[in-house]
């Protein structure tokens, strides 16, 4: 919802809103997290808080990378850097692990968070990007397991790693 200063309340319908900032205090598994200095509009009346949509998807990104830290998954953040480093899009990453287009493009926006099966195949790829090819197997997107791909590596100094075939990885 948008919300603009001065706004009748959408809770009490009676009140007006007004624009604040403040810290919103968070606790998860016995930790303490704050985010701060949010925009939110309280009611002169009822004393209700709100988000408007843009500060709440901040609020939550926030939450949910805690969270993921807190549980030992990778976060937001994280998960863009290893996507990014195979210089591919959401789209053609999800398909490449097999993860729907909207569910992997919420793990990057923080709007849910991945499961431990994901995570391990990022950090997998993240250490091992050859790894990728042996998802590649059947699929014919960019590239085909017979091409060699070369993946610039944002962690290594944007060195490239030439990847050979799965074949010549067998042998």
């Amino acid at each position: 919802m948008k919300l603009v200063n001065g706004m009748i309340c959408p809770v009490c319908e009676a009140g007006h809103l007004k624009a604040v900032r403040k810290d919103v205090p968070f606790e998860y598994k016995g930790h303490r997290h704050v985010v701060a200095n949010v925009r939110a509009y309280e009611c002169e009346l009822c004393g209700e808080s709100l988000w408007d949509d843009h500060d709440e998807k901040k609020v939550e990104r926030s939450l949910t990378d805690i969270r993921r830290e807190i549980d030992g998954l990778l976060t937001s953040d994280e998960i863009r850097e290893i996507r990014q480093s195979f210089g591919m899009t959401q789209v053609q990453f999800a398909e490449a692990l097999k993860v729907g287009e909207k569910n992997f493009a919420r793990y990057e926006s923080g709007q849910a968070t991945q499961g431990r099966s994901t995570d391990n195949l990022l950090r997998i790829l993240r250490e091992y990007p050859n790894a990728i090819q042996a998802i590649y197997k059947d699929w014919t997107g960019w590239a085909s397991v017979k091409q060699e791909i070369t993946v610039t590596l944002n962690r290594r100094q944007s060195k490239g790693i030439a990847m050979r075939p799965l074949e010549e990885l067998e042998e």
